[in-house]
């Protein structure tokens, strides 16, 4: 399946990894239920990156459509968002969505792969990714050799991913630890190039002869006593985060760990009433073929083409 559920425990999507970690209806629920505690943060990405109206844009991984959604109310009704997923039974939930929802008109979604974009060159606007196409290395470098082909010179690809977090209130010790986990780490591994991190995404854009690289972070919170739709995201993400890491803690961790983050437990976190804790998304954008930097002479000049991008 290419597409994370949330990117902490992002497999990387390429090798369908993720198949160890969860089966599609599992995926799809766990999407469901951690959607409350995402959607504020998406909203604000879509407002920054401000992709105008009456354009053509591509979701790449669009899962159940979640995002793919939020860009279509944003720019509807002259905007056209094609959302690509590998997994059938996810787009057929995004379906339901977008005629639910009254989209149709606008959002069309077609299952295909990111690593073989069934589209023509040049012929989106713009074109981004959340949690998936870009978030372990072999994604992210087989993403933007195809995002670079299907966008037009001079349009945006915007590649997102979560990126952190501190949830454990007061036990930094054992959040330190489950994230040095090789749960806590994927898609990266402990002895992995630093290069192929997330957070040197830019690294690949740059080589990869995009211009105009910006880099953003973005955050989200949650306070106590947390809210029964809140309460159901965090003990999603406690699971999805580190219940693989359960194998690598000492038996104190896994304690002190269940302790905390199972929500039959009477310490259990998020029902405190001091209990805060954040997240966060990074989002990496750069243009195609932006000729006011060193792609101009790293991939030469298209005739005609723009020099600036209207959109991110």
């Amino acid at each position: 399946m290419e597409k994370s559920v949330i990117s902490p425990v992002a497999p990387d999507a390429s090798d369908k990894q993720q198949a160890k970690f969860m089966d599609t209806t599992d995926y799809i629920e766990n999407l469901r239920v951690t959607y409350p505690l995402r959607e504020p943060v998406l909203r604000e990405i879509i407002h920054y990156l401000n992709f105008i109206p009456a354009s053509r844009g591509l979701d790449v991984g669009c899962g159940i459509g979640q995002p793919t959604l939020l860009l279509a109310e944003h720019l509807a009704p002259h905007t056209h968002i094609t959302g690509i997923d590998i997994s059938e039974e996810c787009l057929e939930q995004a379906r339901e969505s977008v005629c639910r929802q009254g989209l149709s008109g606008s959002v069309e979604l077609r299952r295909g792969s990111m690593d073989s974009l069934p589209f023509e060159a040049d012929v989106f606007d713009w074109a981004w990714s959340v949690d998936c196409a870009g978030y372990s290395d072999d994604s992210r470098r087989c993403a933007i050799r195809e995002l670079i082909r299907v966008v037009r010179p001079g349009g945006c690809i915007a590649l997102i991913a979560w990126s952190s977090q501190q949830f454990l209130a007061g036990h930094p010790r054992l959040e330190a630890r489950l994230n040095a986990t090789g749960a806590g780490l994927a898609p990266f591994s402990h002895g992995q190039d630093p290069k192929r991190h997330f957070l040197r995404t830019a690294g690949r854009l740059y080589e990869s002869g995009i211009g105009g690289v910006k880099i953003r972070t973005f955050s989200g919170d949650v306070s106590g006593p947390a809210s029964a739709d809140m309460r159901d995201a965090l003990t999603a993400l406690f699971k999805m985060r580190w219940g693989a890491a359960r194998s690598e803690m000492t038996d104190s961790d896994g304690r002190l760990f269940r302790r905390l983050c199972d929500p039959d437990s009477p310490e259990f976190l998020p029902d405190r009433d001091d209990y805060y804790g954040f997240f966060t998304y990074t989002v990496f954008t750069g243009i195609v073929d932006d000729y006011s930097n060193h792609s101009k002479q790293t991939r030469g000049h298209r005739p005609g083409s723009p020099q600036m991008n209207e959109y991110c």
